[in-house]
C-alpha cells in the first residue's frame, strides 16, 4: 500500500514485483518513466491515491488479479500515456472498472492494453466504462479474452483493437467506441460506433453498427457484415471506393448523416431490413454515384424511403447509383425514389416492389422478371448527366394496381439512329382512363431525328395489342396503336 503522498519510484530499469495485492491511497502514487521499468502485481490493483499524470509514461505493469481505479482518490489516479503498456494475465474471471474513465491528464485510462491470459477460460470483465487512449491487443488463447457488464462503453482512441482476425482471444464487450484513427477491428465485434476515422478490416458486427459526429467509416477494399442495424448520424460518412467494398447489412439502414457526394461511388450494399435516407444534418446523406450499387435481397417485407429524394446536376439531394430488387416478398416505396445508373432484378425468382404511386426513375435498365404494384416507372435513357442512358433488357414485368390516371411506365430518350428498345413479357392490369392515364408513355426528348422507336413487345391483360408492334415517336407526334385503348403516346 502507497498512501500518505508516499511515491514509489520503479526507475533505473528495474522490476518490482508484488506477491499480493497492490494499492496506492490518501495521494499516494506510483512512477515509472523507462521501458525496462515492469512493475507485476500477482494479485489484485485497487487505485485509489494521487494523480499519476505525467509520472506513467512508459514500462509495463503485469496484473494478475482484478483492477479498480476508486472514487476516493485522485480523478487521474490512474493516467499512464506515453508507451506505457498494461497487461492482465490473471487466471480465472477478473475485473477492471474505473470510478473516473476519461483521457489523461484529467481522468484514468489505460493507454495500450493487453490480454494474455494462458488459459481458454480466463476472462477479463469490464464492469464500468473504460478509456484507452492507445490500442488493444486481445493475445489470451481463445476463448479466452474480454466481456463486459451490459450497457458499458469501451473507448479506443488509438489504432484499434487486434485479435488477429479471430484467431486470438474473445473481445465480446458490450459496446466499443472507436474515437481516433482506427485501423485493426477484434473480429467478431458485438455493437460498434465510429467518431474519428476508420478503415474497416473484414469483421462481422453481431450487433449494431454506428457512425456519429464528425466519423468517417472507410470500407477499405474489404466486407463488414452487420448483424443488426447500420446508421449514420450528424455529419458522419460511409466511404465506398473500392470494387470489392462490401456491407451488408441484416436489419435496418438508416443514412441521417454528412454529405456523401464523392464518397460512395463503387461497391455494394447489401440491405436485408429496411433502408430509409433522412436529411437532419445534410440532404445529400445518401448521394451515392459512379457503380455504386445497393441490393434488396431481404427475405420478409422491406421499406424503402428518402427523405430528401432528387438527382439532377446541381441538385442537392439523395439518390442511388446502381439499385437492385431481389426481394420476393415485396419492398414497399415510402416515397419517390431516383437512381442514376441501373434499375436491376433476375435472381430466378420474381422481386415484388410496392410503390403506392410513388416515381421510381432511372437511368438503365436491367430487369427480368419483377411486379411492379403502383410504381411510376420512368426510365431516363438519355446518356447526358445525370443519367448515364443504358439499356440491357426489360422483360417478363407486371405492372399491378394502378390508378386509371397513372403513367405505368414513361420512357424519357432523346432517339438513336437504327436503335430500337425491345422489351417483351410486359403484363398490365389496370386499364388507364382514355386519353389521361398509359401504360407506356414514351417522348423523345430532344425533339429530333432521328425518331426515339420502342418495340412494344408482347402484351398481355386489358388492351392486348398485336406482337411485336413498332411504334416511334418524338416530341410531337401521336400514336396510338390497340384500338381505342391507349398504350403507347408522346406528350
Amino acid at each position: 500500500t502507497i498512501s500518505n503522498n508516499g511515491e514509489l519510484y520503479i526507475g533505473g530499469g528495474g522490476g518490482f514485483t508484488v506477491t499480493g495485492d497492490f494499492q496506492t491511497m490518501t495521494g499516494g502514487h506510483f512512477s515509472m518513466t523507462s521501458s525496462t521499468d515492469v512493475l507485476t502485481v500477482k494479485g489484485n490493483a485497487d487505485i485509489q491515491g494521487g494523480s499519476t499524470a505525467g509520472l506513467l509514461t512508459d514500462g509495463i505493469m503485469y496484473i494478475g488479479g482484478s483492477f479498480n481505479q476508486g472514487p476516493t482518490g485522485d480523478p487521474a489516479s490512474y493516467a499512464p500515456t506515453g508507451t506505457f503498456l498494461t497487461v492482465f494475465d490473471g487466471a480465472g474471471t477478473n475485473t477492471a472498472s474505473f470510478a473516473n474513465p476519461g483521457p489523461a491528464p484529467s481522468a484514468s485510462q489505460f493507454q495500450d492494453l493487453e490480454l494474455a491470459h494462458n488459459n481458454s477460460t480466463d476472462v477479463l470483465n469490464f464492469t464500468t466504462d473504460v478509456y484507452v487512449a492507445g490500442s488493444v491487443n486481445v493475445f489470451s488463447i481463445p476463448p479466452a479474452g474480454a466481456t463486459s457488464d451490459p450497457a458499458t462503453t469501451i473507448t479506443v482512441a488509438g489504432s484499434g483493437v487486434d485479435n488477429g482476425g479471430g484467431e486470438g482471444g474473445v473481445w465480446d464487450v458490450d459496446h466499443t467506441l472507436f474515437s481516433g484513427s482506427t485501423t485493426t477491428w477484434a473480429n467478431p465485434m458485438k455493437n460498434v460506433t465510429v467518431t474519428g476515422s476508420a478503415l474497416a478490416s473484414f469483421v462481422t458486427i453481431t450487433g449494431d453498427l454506428v457512425v456519429a459526429g464528425t466519423g468517417n467509416l472507410s470500407l477499405n477494399s474489404s466486407w463488414v457484415f452487420v448483424n443488426g442495424n447500420f446508421t449514420t448520424l450528424d455529419n458522419a460518412t460511409l466511404t465506398m471506393v473500392g470494387t470489392s467494398d462490401q456491407l451488408t447489412v441484416d436489419g435496418a439502414i438508416t443514412f441521417d448523416g454528412g454529405n456523401t457526394d464523392g464518397l460512395l461511388i463503387d461497391g455494394i450494399i447489401i440491405a436485408r431490413g429496411d433502408f430509409t435516407q433522412l436529411a437532419t444534418t445534410d440532404p445529400e446523406s445518401f448521394h451515392a454515384g459512379g457503380s455504386h450499387k445497393v441490393d434488396f435481397v431481404g427475405t420478409a417485407a422491406q421499406t424503402l424511403s428518402f427523405a430528401t429524394p432528387g438527382i439532377g446536376v446541381g441538385v442537392m439531394k439523395s439518390h442511388f447509383a446502381d439499385v437492385a430488387f431481389n426481394n420476393t416478398v415485396r419492398v414497399t416505396l415510402g416515397s419517390d425514389v431516383f437512381a442514376h445508373g441501373y434499375l436491376s432484378s433476375g435472381s430466378g425468382s420474381t422481386a415484388i416492389i410496392v410503390g403506392n404511386g410513388n416515381t421510381l426513375a432511372v437511368g438503365a435498365l436491367d430487369v427480368t422478371d419483377l411486379e411492379l404494384q403502383r410504381v411510376l416507372l420512368e426510365w431516363n435513357g438519355s446518356p447526358n448527366p445525370p443519367y448515364i442512358g443504358t439499356f440491357t433488357v426489360f422483360n417478363n414485368v407486371d405492372f399491378k394496381f394502378y390508378n386509371g390516371a397513372d403513367t405505368q411506365f414513361t420512357i424519357f430518350h432523346p432517339g438513336a439512329l437504327a436503335t430500337i428498345y425491345s422489351f417483351s413479357g410486359l403484363t398490365f392490369d389496370t386499364q388507364p382512363t382514355l386519353n389521361v392515364g398509359y401504360y407506356v408513355k414514351a417522348e423523345d426528348s430532344d425533339a429530333a431525328a432521328p425518331a426515339l422507336q420502342v418495340d412494344i413487345g408482347f402484351f398481355f391483360g386489358i388492351g392486348t395489342v398485336p406482337p411485336n408492334a413498332i411504334a416511334s415517336c418524338d416530341a410531337t407526334d401521336f400514336n396510338e396503336v390497340g384500338g381505342a385503348s391507349i398504350f403507347y403516346g408522346c406528350s
